[in-house]
């Protein structure tokens, strides 16, 4: 496994001044951080499950903001259900 950076512990990280930046940029385009896995077909799996989330949460948003209430949000949603009683599919 390649060592990506250090670890700095406590104590470096509570005598760090409050304005300090990295001294580097991460390049654009790495892993998704919502999805870390070090398999990369689980990785790839389940970054896909993500993506269809987001899609079918997308189309059920823009329903209900065109006033369609009976739009059913896919399995996982939660803000929507506390806030506004929007009906989910259940999960499985």
């Amino acid at each position: 496994m390649k060592q990506v950076g250090t670890f700095l512990g406590a104590e470096r990280v509570k005598a760090q001044k409050v304005t300090d930046c990295p001294s580097s940029e991460e390049r654009p385009g790495g892993l998704n951080p919502r999805v870390a896995a070090m398999d990369t077909p689980l990785r790839v799996e389940a970054l896909k499950k993500l993506q269809a989330f987001i899609e079918a949460y997308r189309a059920a948003l823009e329903a209900w903001r065109a006033g369609r209430r009976e739009t059913v949000f896919p399995a996982g949603t939660y803000r929507m259900r506390v806030f506004y009683g929007v009906a989910c599919a259940g999960a499985g």
